[in-house]
């Protein structure tokens, strides 16, 4: 941490409710199973991840939270939605699908890019 706030909301009531995306995360263990033989690597940490997700506009108002200042709703995808980590990690292997396995592997925001030579 760099010393910076993040801001986290309790949505226990939400997380219950909520139907479950069912995307499977990768094991820890399969993708380091993939580094066998490399060399180099290169890793990225995308900043604040989950909140490059933008909420469709007719679901924000279930992230509302209330503050001192007032009432807030999310624009972007907050860490804390039990469905959060499964949309990252799809939005993400969707994006990067045809270099995953190749050159790269990724958990969440962590991105690993590697070489067998130099």
């Amino acid at each position: 941490n760099s010393g910076t706030f993040r801001l986290a909301v309790i949505y226990s009531t939400i997380n219950k409710i909520m139907i479950k995306n069912r995307y499977s995360l990768p094991h820890i263990d399969d993708l380091l199973d993939q580094l066998q033989g490399t060399k180099l690597f290169s890793k990225i940490d995308l900043k604040s991840g989950y909140h490059q997700v933008r909420i469709k506009e007719e679901d924000m108002w279930k992230t509302t939270f209330i503050t001192k200042q007032g009432l807030f709703e999310w624009l972007v995808l907050p860490f804390c939605l039990t469905n959060a980590p499964a949309t990252l990690m799809r939005l993400m292997n969707d994006v990067r699908h045809p270099f995953l396995e190749t050159f790269i592997i990724m958990y969440l925001d962590d991105l690993l890019i590697f070489s067998g030579s130099e």
